[in-house]
């Protein structure tokens, strides 16, 4: 018998590993296609936007492919996907990937033929700050295989002006409409064409004929983490019912009863939780008439609130709550499912989606420290290191006190409302050191038991403006030999004896705009306050040193300056019918105008000197 030569063995190419898809959606799994290798072949790494290794949990193994379920901690934004064969060491796929950077919100999850779905968008970028500029293509496939393509090109998805504000607001950054018809799954593709890259996301609505509850869903798509927002239901019930309607919730979210809402029946027009859960606990369900829920329960990382409810076919109510995120940014959350629950425990309705909230890349702090230090702000800043920069819109969260230790710039810097006692949250810049914010430094109102101060103290302010509400603590401005200067005016509002401007020793106050009405005013004599191109003084307060250097300053109420007064050459002071007191030297090389035949007393006890 002949036998065959020798042949040279031929080594089949293993199939590599590979991602399934390079975009995913919030609550989606990471899934591999793991070609010609096992998973026990294979380490599999994945890396965030900074290089931090992230934890992977919950894997899945089936069909050739592994899936893993992303943890809570997994923030929007880019990935980089490593995967290295564990006997070689050999880097078998290097892939990046996206989680979270696009939201999509139908107000219902389920429609009846021919209702309007209203549809609100976000879209984030790599970083997880918002992007208001994307080209947004939405294609939606009705159940006979017909896309309908809405674009911003078009015009058919409009993008909101509230898209480019780092602060409250319940505008969608992207919103478009749709006329359903047809009964069935409709496919929504959503793609956004940014600076950065494409992205793609997929979800789908429904209609049907016939909807046992019919839910419309109200709430915000994009959320600014240091504001409360609320989340509303209008819901129609098309059969009775008697039982729990459930909320879910991730457990970091405090629950809020949206204002002026309180539980109520046919029968009974005031009723405390304590009463309400009584009643129900002896078997009889009340009728809901308000929107109040009835309790929060806390369960593993979520949380469930509940409104005990009998309806009849036919019977529309209103439900909702306000919650307050962490203050944690990027980040991605989901709502819901709201479900329909029996008294013997069977769901007997849901909504068919959950509801998707990207939270804005706002740079916030999330500890005391210096605002040089990484580890005292959130991942929202944009500075190497993970600090802030003249491009971000800076809040200083409750109970956090932060010092400017170098020279350091923002867009904005805002201090957070305190939602409780003991949330002291402060910003002090140290001698020395300029802080420089573009535009406004902001401090709103504080009615718990502490006070929110801006201390400059020796060092130095330079803002766009500032603003101060009082509430009932006080919301402070101070500096002691520093400098502040403003060169869109001061305002004050809310309660003006806590709405202060206070300075204790030789500090410059430079101020080109209006230094409004409405606040105190305590202000060392050594202080001296330099007004500029077209600025006012609106409230009757007294100052320590004054000088117009140059343009026109305008007087709104009676003044008092405790120091020296100054009218360099070519400014104005105009005084028009409001008394002025000058206790100190004058030295006039400008012009004082009055009104004529005015009424208003001026008074200069010093020596006056006129060129």
């Amino acid at each position: 018998m002949r036998s065959l030569p020798n042949l040279p063995k031929i080594k089949l190419k293993r199939e590599k590993p590979s991602l399934v898809k390079g975009n995913l959606a919030t609550g989606e799994k990471l899934k591999i296609n793991l070609g010609d290798y096992q998973a026990d072949e294979t380490v599999i790494l994945v890396y965030d936007s900074s290089g931090q290794e992230i934890e992977l949990k919950n894997e899945q193994t089936e069909d050739g492919q592994i899936a893993f379920n992303l943890p809570n901690t997994f923030r929007p934004g880019k990935y980089h996907l490593k995967i290295i064969n564990k006997t070689t060491s050999e880097v078998l796929v290097e892939q990046d990937f996206t989680w979270g950077v696009l939201a999509i919100n139908p107000n219902k999850s389920i429609y009846l033929p021919g209702e309007t779905a209203k549809l609100a968008m976000a879209v984030l970028d790599e970083r997880g700050m918002m992007v208001c500029d994307a080209n947004l293509t939405l294609k939606i496939t009705n159940p006979e295989g017909q896309t309908k393509e809405l674009s911003t090109n078009e015009g058919t998805i409009i993008v909101n002006p509230e898209c480019l504000m780092h602060s409250y607001t319940e505008q969608p950054d992207y919103e478009a409409s749709y006329q359903t018809d047809k009964v069935g799954a409709y496919q929504l593709e959503l793609l956004a064409e940014t600076s950065n890259g494409k992205f793609t996301i997929n979800d789908s609505l429904e209609v049907r004929d016939y909807v046992e509850f019919d839910i419309e869903r109200t709430g915000p798509t994009r959320i600014y983490p240091p504001a409360t927002y609320p989340v509303e239901f209008k819901i129609k019930a098309n059969q009775d019912f008697e039982g729990v309607i459930e909320e879910t919730v991730p457990s970091s979210f405090d629950i809020l009863p949206l204002e002026e809402n309180s539980q109520e029946t046919a029968d009974i027009t005031e009723m405390t939780l304590e009463e309400l859960a009584q009643v129900f606990d002896q078997g009889k369900i009340l009728g809901l008439s308000s929107r109040s829920y009835t309790d929060v329960e806390e369960k593993g990382d979520i949380k469930i609130i509940r409104w005990y409810a009998s309806l009849k076919r036919g019977e529309e109510i209103s439900l909702g709550y306000r919650f307050d995120a962490p203050d944690i940014s990027p980040q991605f959350y989901l709502l819901g499912p709201l479900k329909f629950i029996k008294t013997d425990n069977q769901v007997v309705f849901q909504e068919t989606r959950r509801w998707q909230i990207a939270v804005d890349g706002a740079c916030t702090s999330k500890a005391t420290g210096n605002w040089s230090a990484g580890t005292t702000w959130n991942t929202g800043c944009s500075g190497v290191g993970g600090v802030p920069t003249s491009a971000d819109d800076v809040t200083i969260s409750v109970s956090n006190i932060v010092t400017v230790d170098a020279a350091a710039a923002a867009n904005s810097v805002t201090i957070a409302q305190q939602t409780g006692n003991n949330q002291q949250n402060d910003l002090n810049i140290n001698s020395g050191i300029t802080l420089t914010v573009t535009n406004a430094v902001t401090i709103p109102a504080q009615n718990y038991n502490k006070n929110s101060t801006v201390g400059v103290g020796s060092g130095t302010l330079s803002a766009g403006s500032i603003s101060i509400t009082g509430g009932s603590r006080a919301s402070i401005v101070s500096a002691s030999s520093g400098t502040i200067t403003v060169t869109g005016g001061i305002s004050f509002s809310g309660t003006a004896a806590n709405a202060q401007l206070t300075t204790t020793s030789t500090a410059t106050i430079n101020l080109t705009g209006t230094l409004g009405s409405g606040g105190t005013l305590s202000i060392n004599s050594g202080t001296t306050l330099y007004a500029t191109g077209t600025s006012a003084i609106s409230g009757a307060y007294t100052l320590g040193g004054l000088t117009v250097s140059s343009g026109t300053t305008t007087l709104g109420a009676a003044v008092t300056a405790a120091g020296a007064v100054a009218v360099s050459s070519g400014a104005y002071l105009t005084m028009g019918d409001f008394a002025f007191t000058a206790s100190s030297t004058t030295g006039i090389t400008g012009t004082i105008n009055t009104a004529t035949g005015s009424t208003g007393t001026r008074t200069f006890t010093g020596l006056v000197t006129i060129n």
